[in-house]
């Protein structure tokens, strides 16, 4: 089975409520040890990808830019909108249980898993799992978090750092079990990856972080150079072989983007709109840059990549 087949399968695989745990863990395993090496960046671009119908910050996406779910974020209030994009326009979905915020989400547009975030009733451990229909309950976290990324999907997904935790869990669509920790506390960072291979992008903790963290499935490991530019809520896509790093905060809002080898790190193509507090989403040589907030104040607008 070559690469490619790999990653359609695991696509295919992560709507398919058949497959044990265990058997959608090892394909995920599988996938992390045989993921790609490179973005391409030679023609690579941004271009638009249309307006969401409810212009947001400090939302949460799943899926890549064919087919993507968002949901929740700010306006004045925390949101329980869900909207989800085709490859070419946004459309109304079912809203999330409870209104969130600076939560995590990851996976498909037909299986996305929402954790976490702040509510409002305060910062929240609960999580909401999206069938692609309607969102129901899904397991708690361990631990109150905020401010933190998420990679994987529903039935094998990651949730990491935080405004409260350098803490890592790990959820086997049922429970969360608590993982390792990161090297030094992040939030507000870009994660992508799967539970056996991730990468914690960028964030903040006294000041803006340029550096990242590699994780193997148990322990964080620093990662080996840093981006060019520090960057507080990234976006983020790909794998600790092949990342994209997206826009973000570093005093003023960043258009710029940067690809990961595996090795470094290397300047990537300029989104059209500078943006932070945004959702990423994607498999890193496509990705998803929706909504957030820019020099002229809360977006609806969405990017999509391609190398």
């Amino acid at each position: 089975m070559n690469r490619r087949q790999l990653i359609l399968g695991a696509a295919g695989l992560i709507g398919l409520g058949s497959l044990t745990r265990n058997a959608f863990a090892a394909r995920w395993k599988l996938i992390s040890e045989n993921a790609g090496t490179s973005i391409g960046t030679t023609g690579a671009s941004w271009s638009a990808a249309g307006n969401l119908l409810l212009a947001r910050q400090a939302l949460a996406a799943g899926g890549d830019p064919g087919n993507a779910l968002v949901c929740g974020g700010y306006i004045t209030t925390p949101l329980s909108h869900s909207e989800r994009h085709n490859g070419t326009a946004w459309s109304a979905a079912a809203a999330l249980n409870l209104a969130r915020y600076h939560h995590a989400a990851c996976g498909a547009a037909t299986a996305t898993l929402a954790s976490g975030g702040v509510t409002p009733g305060g910062i929240t451990n609960s999580a909401e799992q999206h069938n692609g229909t309607t969102w129901a309950v899904a397991g708690n976290m361990n631990e109150i978090r905020a401010y933190h990324a998420a990679c994987g999907a529903p039935l094998a997904a990651l949730a990491f750092g935080g405004s409260t935790s350098r803490r890592t869990e790990h959820y086997d669509g049922s429970a969360w079990t608590l993982g390792g920790n990161l090297l030094i506390s992040r939030q507000n960072h870009g994660g992508c990856g799967n539970p056996f291979a991730a990468l914690a992008i960028g964030g903040q903790n006294s000041s803006a972080l340029a550096s990242h963290e590699q994780y193997n499935g148990t322990t964080w490991l620093a990662g080996a150079a840093s981006l060019a530019s520090a960057r507080i809520t990234p976006g983020a896509a790909g794998n600790p072989s092949a990342a994209l790093a997206f826009a973000g905060l570093n005093g003023t809002p960043l258009s710029s983007s940067e690809t990961w080898n595996g090795s470094s790190w290397s300047a990537g193509p300029n989104l059209a709109t500078a943006r932070y507090a945004h959702a990423g989403s994607g498999s890193g040589n496509t990705a998803l840059a929706s909504a957030g907030y820019g020099n002229s104040g809360t977006l609806g607008s969405s990017e999509k990549y391609r190398a």
